[in-house]
């Protein structure tokens, strides 16, 4: 216990590092928790909270001592840096300094960028996969153009598991990306699904209502079938739109009653459209502010949304004045 003790309270020098390290202003510091999310992709996977939870926990040390505060740093006072005793490379002074520049929000609108992608079946919508499978970030960043030079502040809206493909948002700005994927803020998603099994019209409305899996609630969802249904048989189209973007919630709603999930195709996202984008491609669009995006508000049919619902024939009028983001450039 004792030896404990004389290991973690710092020296007078280290004390003096650390009072440095976080009482910088200069354009080198950056949040701890971003540092450890944004900048170590090569031998760190961590989201911006999993970071913070490492913060809060004492699992990170810098110069050899621990620091539980999620403050910003200075990179020019970081001798090293350990995640549970695994070194993490520290990011270039001149990187935090442009990133700082071309990444911040509170700067004109015009360094706001917000790119479309066809995301393709296989690949996972993050910077790096420890495992070494695919990644949509990083195989845009190799393909070049305006997307790489946003190396580290590169953000999606919202998530796509692996094997689903469609619309995925990037965005250099985080502030617009959880505007946009905060559930309260209720922005259309839009699907198409492929499934296997016997469709009903109990289950139809079962999903429209909402239910609980697993003690977890997924809000209604509105639910159509795509073209002429054939009575009996076991491959229909569906297309599913809801305001909530739960892990995998299409597919546990569905397998939820029997109903294997072949192919799932996100097409818009809010005002956002896929529209004709070719698969891995990706397209730089206007910035649309969540004030001014009209695919929002509650699932008819939602018990948890009924009252704030304008009702079916309100809904449909409004998705027909909707005009969909257009293309700025492709990439």
């Amino acid at each position: 216990m004792l030896r404990h003790a004389r290991h973690t309270i710092p020296s007078l020098n280290n004390d003096i590092m650390i009072r440095r390290l976080f009482s910088s202003s200069s354009g080198t510091t950056i949040r701890l928790s971003k540092l450890l999310a944004n900048y170590s992709p090569s031998n760190l996977d961590l989201s911006r909270r999993a970071a913070e939870r490492c913060i809060n926990g004492g699992d990170v040390t810098i110069n050899g001592q621990v620091v539980k505060t999620n403050l910003p740093v200075d990179v020019r006072e970081i001798g090293s840096i350990k995640v549970n005793g695994k070194l993490v490379k520290i990011p270039r002074v001149e990187e935090i300094e442009n990133d700082n520049v071309s990444a911040s929000c509170s700067k004109a609108s015009a360094t706001k960028k917000v790119w479309a992608v066809h995301k393709l079946v296989g690949e996972l919508v993050s910077h790096h996969d420890p495992d070494g499978r695919p990644t949509l970030i990083e195989r845009l960043q190799r393909g070049g153009g305006s997307l790489s030079k946003f190396k580290h502040s590169l953000k999606p809206i919202g998530r796509l598991d692996m094997n689903t493909e469609g619309l995925i948002l990037i965005t250099n700005c985080g502030h617009f990306a959880r505007q946009l994927e905060l559930p309260s803020n209720a922005l259309h998603r839009t699907y198409r699904a492929r499934v296997h099994g016997r469709l009903t019209l109990g289950k139809l409305s079962a999903i429209r209502r909402g239910i609980e899996i697993n003690g977890v609630r997924y809000r209604g969802m509105d639910v159509r079938i795509e073209g002429h249904y054939k009575k009996g048989g076991t491959n229909t189209w569906l297309q599913i739109k809801c305001t909530e973007g739960k892990n995998r919630q299409i597919r546990k709603c569905l397998e939820h009653f029997g109903l294997n999930v072949t192919r799932l195709i996100r097409t818009s996202f809010g005002d956002y459209s896929l529209m004709t984008i070719p698969p891995g491609m990706a397209i730089e669009v206007p910035l649309k502010p969540l004030s001014s995006h009209k695919r929002k508000g509650g699932m008819q049919g939602d018990d948890t949304d009924n009252k704030k619902s304008n009702g079916r024939k309100g809904a449909a009028a409004m998705e027909e004045d909707v005009q969909p983001v257009r293309w700025v450039n492709m990439i």
